[in-house]
């Protein structure tokens, strides 16, 4: 038996599981230890993958061998994830509000198209009640939907209106570059028409833009609705918001990397760093990413400020909710395929990282859905993604999912578990699959922007939720009815056959904690 057998042995890996959950428990439960924990949670996931490499890929035919590692790459994918993941986890800042001894001129931009006129008017409330002197901030309504009432609105206010004149181009991009035009404040804070800020926004971001080199400064995506996870499954306040991970712990490690960047929302810039990079970038349909990489490539800084200073509105429907993923995913892969970070002029190493591994989570769909249909080749063509033997099965895949269990409260705030990952990515893996092999087949197609509905009445649609939803029963489907059909035999998987040949273990055919944030 050579040194790697004994090492993957079940007597050693059972004693190497316990002796790194128990060190695991010991750390959380004096509150110490981030990085360690870490450690041991991506070790146990590595191991997994060794282990997975040498003992599990079957190799009696073709087809099996194929398939086999189909799957294998899926959850290698899932491993890279979670690096990124580690990487962004590892030291997050904390920083406080910085004094004001400047007090640099203002303008709040808060940009509509057809969102219900009730949003528009308590953003413009909340724009105009800062606590920061009168005369050094104007607000302002950029209105591409051309709308009369929202120009009588903000006069009524008190606000300025400003629209584009031709017909809009680039979406949200072309609106705020129109309104830098016609606008001269030192900073430019922007909002969406939902996401309503708090009195002290301005008083506790703006002291930040004392450091010359400062261009971007962002605070965190609150949420005043729950989302749809949170309302249709009736789970409330037990589930955190699914934006909460990003937003509350990955934000606050890149900012440690300087590579914190504009969410769209919420953030406050610096004018003329803006204007050095031609304003928001309007090669891709995801201006906030794309304009932040930009700022960081010349040099200048951002600042993460963990702190909620503005509360928005999350999509009420499932539509809705895809349609604004599938706009981020697109975006992301067109800014991959453009303007690759990892070969992008001026940026560091550690934004590099941080960049495409905001990207690369947006391919997540098409190793998830490689783990959701593996089952079906087994059950349906006895073709197996993998040989098993379900105790090792158990120990090697039971050991790294407690890990990441255990480690994820900490780690992100509250915000989040592995099972709440697996139920976002499995509700969103077949539409953002699609669009990603879409950018991928036509990366300089000029892709339309579609606003994310806000505002809306909640109702039932059956049509619209089955034309949603059919990918997903036509997978779960064939696997249910296969089960039932196949009883005990369905675990071909597990086959004396294959015990007795090979004593090794596969996790089951979904991906780990593959991809717990967005970038």
């Amino acid at each position: 038996m050579t040194p790697i057998d004994v090492f993957f042995s079940t007597p050693i890996a059972a004693g190497i599981s316990g002796l790194a959950l128990f060190a695991i428990s010991l750390l959380l439960r004096k509150d110490r230890g981030r990085r360690w924990v870490l450690s041991l949670c991506l070790f146990l996931y590595a191991r997994y993958m060794v282990w997975r490499l040498l003992y599990t890929l079957p190799t009696d035919d073709l087809g099996s061998t194929i398939v086999g590692w189909i799957v294998y790459l899926a959850e290698l994918y899932g491993l890279c994830q979670f690096c990124f993941f580690t990487y962004q986890s590892w030291s997050p800042t904390d920083r406080q509000p910085a004094p004001i001894t400047t007090y640099p001129t203002v303008d709040i931009l808060v940009t509509v198209v057809d969102e219900p006129l009730s949003l528009l008017h308590q953003t413009l409330v909340g724009c105009l009640s800062q606590e920061y002197p009168k005369e050094r901030f104007k607000v302002y309504v950029l209105d591409d939907g051309h709308r009369s009432e929202a120009k009588a609105l903000a006069a009524t206010l008190g606000c300025g209106y400003i629209r584009r004149p031709d017909r809009p181009r680039h979406a949200k991009a072309g609106n705020l570059n129109h309104a830098l035009r016609l606008t001269d404040g030192d900073l430019v804070a922007v909002f969406d028409v939902d996401h309503v800020p708090a009195r002290t926004f301005l008083k506790e971001t703006v002291g930040f833009f004392d450091d010359a080199k400062v261009a971007i400064v962002q605070t965190p995506h609150h949420f005043y609705n729950p989302d749809i996870f949170q309302r249709n499954l009736r789970v409330g306040d037990l589930v955190k918001n699914e934006q909460a991970l990003f937003f509350r712990a990955l934000q606050a490690g890149r900012d440690a990397h300087n590579s914190a960047f504009f969410a769209g929302s919420g953030g406050l810039f610096r004018r003329t760093p803006l204007q050095d990079i031609g304003g928001f970038q309007t090669q891709t349909i995801t201006e906030d990413i794309h304009t932040s990489m930009n700022l960081h490539a010349k040099g200048y800084k951002s600042c993460y400020l963990n702190r909620v200073l503005s509360a928005g509105l999350m999509p009420e429907t499932f539509e809705g909710y895809l349609k604004q993923r599938k706009r981020w995913a697109m975006g992301c892969i067109q800014v991959l395929l453009r303007d690759n970070p990892l070969t992008k002029r001026g940026l560091t190493l550690r934004q590099r990282i941080d960049y495409f591994g905001s990207i690369f989570y947006f391919f997540f769909g098409l190793p998830r859905l490689i783990c959701l249909v593996a089952p079906l080749a087994s059950l349906l063509f006895n073709t197996p993604p993998l040989q098993a033997d379900v105790v090792q099965l158990s120990l090697y895949f039971s050991s790294f999912y407690i890990a990441s269990a255990l480690v994820m409260l900490p780690v992100s705030r509250g915000s989040r578990n592995p099972f709440w990952s697996d139920v976002y990515e499995i509700a969103m893996c077949f539409a953002l699959s699609f669009e990603a092999l879409k950018a991928l087949a036509a990366p300089r197609k000029e892709r339309a922007f579609e606003v994310t509905p806000k505002g809306q009445r909640v109702k039932k649609n059956t049509s619209t939720e089955l034309a949603l939803a059919w990918p997903h029963l036509l997978t779960f489907g064939p696997r249910s009815s296969s089960q039932r059909l196949l009883g005990k035999r369905q675990s071909v998987v597990f086959d004396d056959r294959h015990i007795r040949r090979q004593r090794a273990n596969a996790r089951p055919t979904g991906l780990s904690t593959q991809s717990r944030f967005r970038k």
